[in-house]
């Protein structure tokens, strides 16, 4: 394939994106097109209905949709309600337990949802009147909310990690579990952050003073005990090897769905909304899927990738500078799109690229799926600070923007760690049993 033919396909996906076009489409109508011209219309029509076959029935995407489903079900069942009641009573009364309440009612949320946006939002509508109430900086709230919102895209069971998992071919388990100690660490860098925010200044957080007893904290932490079993369950089964990524999806939403009949939480509405909303996002999914899978497949057979990655070869360019050159792609990205989105316009071509250069597959999913993140939360116009501006219509985006900048840099720091030390993404994966 020629350079000419390269970047005109490369700027056809760029121009229809700019269009407003679905992402699954554009990929569609540039594999199709392209197709034609080089290997024939009955050819490409050929390989468009065997690639949408193979696709929708890749198992993979059943964890997908089940995991979907489990989020929606948490959500619409309200245990983020209870996960925020609970870190509040024991976190609350402590300088800036407000932002502390949410940066672990965030990571505890994550372990049933797997969404990073879910997140951002339910805790907007849970955190903020309350950081408001008690006259904590917007900067550090808003900064705050924004940030531990997406600890969902990183703890399992976390929906991008599925989708990286679909378009490397990985193990999903194994993704899984290796997303377990970046989003320990997140966590735990966002609470040093906060900690740090509030001894500089802390007119920044006021203390919070409600009235609640011993006897009283540990009543509302028996609220975490049905979520804490079934995170437990959920990933301890695939770490054992005894249930699959797909089977661990299966019991998750299950599990959710009981523990929400047995606290009186499912409605009919409530049921409605979770199955309507779960098949709209795995609708959207699979069809963006089809598009990059049938998208590779034709570049494939015309030499596409294989022509960028002889020229990067050719440029001799250190492991370590091509890995940054990669990772820094996804900051501008996030300023335009979701995280879904930043995938599957990227992964087929510079994963073949990272593995060429001898790094790990499952390491490298990881640090995409933490720039993702990061992504999102980029001034001027990530797409979580939005999210966020939704659901808390009062707040100055400029005061959005403030508060994340700190975490925006800690998050760099964050990726910089994880890219310097694989052992931390690779330790639990390397120790599971039935992979």
């Amino acid at each position: 394939m020629n350079p000419v033919a390269i970047l005109t396909a490369v700027a056809a996906i760029l121009f229809l994106l700019f269009l407003g076009i679905p992402i699954g489409f554009v990929f569609i109508i540039v594999g199709l097109v392209g197709g034609i011209f080089y290997i024939g219309l009955p050819a490409s029509l050929s390989l468009m209905g065997s690639t949408f076959y193979d696709t929708s029935g890749n198992i993979g995407l059943a964890s997908l949709s089940l995991y979907i489903l489990m989020g929606y079900f948490a959500s619409n069942f309200r245990f983020g309600d209870d996960l925020y009641a609970t870190a509040n009573a024991w976190l609350g009364k402590i300088r800036g337990g407000l932002a502390f309440t949410t940066i672990g009612g965030c990571t505890a949320f994550a372990t049933l949802t797997g969404s990073g946006m879910g997140g951002t939002v339910t805790f907007g509508t849970l955190a903020w009147p309350q950081m408001r109430k008690y006259g904590y900086s917007p900067r550090l709230g808003l900064g705050v909310i924004a940030a531990a919102g997406t600890l969902g895209s990183m703890i399992p069971p976390s929906t991008g990690l599925i989708l990286l998992g679909l378009l490397t071919e990985l193990s999903i388990g194994k993704l899984f579990i290796a997303g377990i100690l970046p989003g320990v660490l997140e966590a735990v860098t966002y609470t040093l952050l906060v900690l740090t925010w509030v001894k500089l200044r802390p007119e920044s957080a006021p203390l919070v003073e409600f009235s609640i007893t011993w006897r009283e904290r540990f009543v509302i932490l028996l609220r975490l005990v049905g979520p804490a079993l079934i995170a437990v369950t959920v990933l301890g089964g695939i770490y054992s090897g005894f249930f699959t990524a797909t089977e661990s999806a299966a019991v998750g939403a299950f599990s959710v769905f009981v523990l929400g009949l047995i606290m009186k939480r499912v409605t009919w509405k409530g049921l409605i909304n979770s199955f309507v909303g779960a098949l709209k996002v795995t609708g959207m999914i699979y069809l963006i899927i089809m598009g990059v899978f049938y998208f590779t497949n034709y570049a494939s057979l015309t030499g596409f990738i294989e022509q960028i990655t002889k020229w990067v070869q050719g440029a001799n360019l250190h492991p370590m500078v091509l890995l940054s050159m990669i990772l820094f792609l996804y900051l501008p990205l996030g300023m335009i799109m979701d995280g879904a989105g930043m995938k599957v316009l990227t992964m087929p071509f510079v994963y073949p690229l990272v593995i060429g250069a001898g790094f790990n597959g499952i390491h490298f999913c990881i640090l995409v799926q933490r720039m993702t993140e990061v992504g999102l939360i980029t001034p001027p116009v990530g797409l979580g600070a939005f999210a966020l501006k939704g659901v808390a219509p009062e707040a100055h985006m400029n005061d959005i923007w403030l508060g994340l900048t700190p975490f925006f840099f800690a998050d760099l720091i964050n990726v910089a760690i994880l890219a310097a030390f694989p052992v931390i993404t690779l330790f639990l994966p390397n120790m599971m049993r039935g992979f």
